[in-house]
Parts: C-alpha cells; structure tokens; sequence
C-alpha cells in the first residue's frame, strides 16, 4: 500500500491536506530543513489529531548530533515512544543506538539524503530491524528500479516532490555576510523567501540560515508525479512531497494531483501541473543525469 507522506507548516494542514497518507514534522532542535519547527505540545496535538482520522505522524531527527547533544536526544526520543509517533526519521546512528535501548527499531526510517546510494546497505539496514530506508535524492530512475528490486518490498521510500538540497553548513554564511557590511540581517533569518545567484549563473538557489546552520537547495523542482505508479509497482510504498518553501493553496492543489496519477495511471500529469503554475520551474532531478557526468 502506497504511504504519501507530506511536510506540514501548520497543525491546520493536517485536515486541509485530507489525501495525505502520514505527516513528517520535527523540532529544530533535532532536525534540519523543516517546513516549520514544532513544539513538543504541538507534536502530541498533531499526533492525536492525526491518529483521530487515521492518519500518521512521522517525526524527522535528521540532525548530525555532538556528543553534548545526546542526552537531549535521549529524552527525545524517550519521549517519541511515549506519545506513540508512527515512525522516526534518521540519519545519524546516535539515533539507531537509543532506538535500539528503546525497543523502537521498528520505527525507525533511514532518511540520509546522499548516503542511500545502494541497495546493499538499505539490506544491511533492514536486516536490523529497522522499519525502512529513503533512497538518496541522487539516485537515478534506473538504479531506484534496481533498489527496488533487489530490497524487501514496502520498505523503500523516494523523494518525490521538492527542491532538492544541496548545500548544509553549520556556520552562519547569511549572518556572517551582512555583517561584513555592518548591515542588519535580522529579517533574513529563517525567512524562506529569499535565493541567492552566483555571477556565472542565471539560476537563482534558495537559501535560508536558521538555528542549525545555513542550507542552499536546487533552483529545481524536483516533480516525479508521472513516476509513481511505476515506483509502486516496483514495490516502492514510502513518498515523500516536500513543501519546505510551499504555500498551503499550492501544496493542496499537488496533492490532489497525485492522487489524481494514483487513479489514473496513463495520464502525464507533470504537463497539467507545469501549464497551472507557469512561474514555477519543474524538474526532473537525478532521474535521468548522473553525479559528476556531463553532457
């Protein structure tokens, strides 16, 4: 069974989106690139709101821990298993480890946007018990349909809408821009509106510098909406459409498109989505390029 998974910048959507399968949150304390920061009272709200229309709540803790972190991670985590949250979404194994101490491996997704580039660790993953892995946004068609099948099925997930990520650092480049020019930069801070433009190019990235450091995406929109079917009868089930710098209007309009491509396998849906939002610039990502090959 096909699981759309959607990011959420207010507890609200979680009703308006009412074709979404699961909600993937998370508190900046312990992750990286949300849509919106929750508090752990907004959590338990989302997830007993959630459960109440059988949906679910996926928590994202795709933050790299310091050692000083981890007993904050601890009690996280601790508290995770507590309100009963439907999967936790991981990257760094600090995570596995108190999962593990907390007999919740069985949660637990692999969410390391360019570490999943085989199939044989998503195996060794899965053979630990762990409740799936996230295919990296690099990965091409071909070798998804590879992972696909050579992995238990239902245990894989994609990427299948967003701009895709491309730069972290944990320093703070935009603070540290502006006060080189002795200017104020307090409203670029958290602010998911502004992009930035090198010389040599005409794209223009988005960029946004929070609590956890500074974060560059694609120029892209990653839309693989008329790959769906085929990744689910590959035996693909986990999709995740990415609204980090989406409005709710939008974000709802896609989501009814893909549930649209679910009932209408034959249809190309990309070409109604790309004629409704001409100012948008659609993409297929890595699906059919190559890391480090050129043209």
């Amino acid at each position: 069974m096909k699981d759309l998974i959607i990011t959420i910048n207010s507890l609200n959507n979680i009703d308006v989106y009412k074709d979404a399968d699961s909600f993937l949150i998370g508190n900046e304390k312990f992750a990286v690139r949300l849509a919106k920061s929750f508090t752990s009272n907004e959590i338990c709200e989302a997830v007993k709101h959630a459960h109440s229309l059988n949906k679910k709540i996926y928590i994202n803790v795709n933050k790299i821990f310091l050692e000083n972190e981890i007993r904050d991670l601890k009690d996280y985590m601790v508290f995770l298993k507590s309100i009963n949250v439907d999967a936790i979404f991981f990257s760094d194994f600090a995570v596995f480890t108190i999962a593990k101490d907390l007999e919740i491996l069985d949660r637990l997704v692999y969410y390391s946007e360019t570490q999943m580039v085989n199939y044989m660790d998503a195996n060794t993953l899965i053979d630990l018990k762990i409740k799936g892995v996230i295919i990296s946004k690099e990965v091409t068609l071909d070798n998804i349909y590879t992972f696909a099948a050579k992995v238990k099925k239902g245990s894989l997930g994609v990427n299948i809408y967003g701009y895709y990520h491309m730069f972290y650092s944990k320093r703070k480049l935009i603070r540290n821009y502006f006060l080189n020019y002795q200017k104020d930069y307090s409203k670029y801070i958290s602010n998911k509106k502004i992009t930035i433009k090198e010389k040599t190019r005409q794209e223009l990235y988005p960029i946004f510098q929070d609590e956890n450091g500074t974060n560059i995406f694609n120029d892209e929109i990653l839309l693989g909406i008329d790959y769906i079917n085929s990744f689910i009868d590959k035996g693909i089930k986990m999709f995740i459409i990415d609204g980090i710098f989406e409005e709710e209007d939008y974000m709802q309009s896609i989501l009814e498109y893909f549930v649209l491509a679910l009932k209408n396998p034959n249809s190309k849906y990309s070409t109604l989505i790309k004629n409704k939002y001409p100012f948008k610039k659609y993409g297929a990502a890595f699906y059919f390029k190559k890391i480090g090959i050129t043209s």
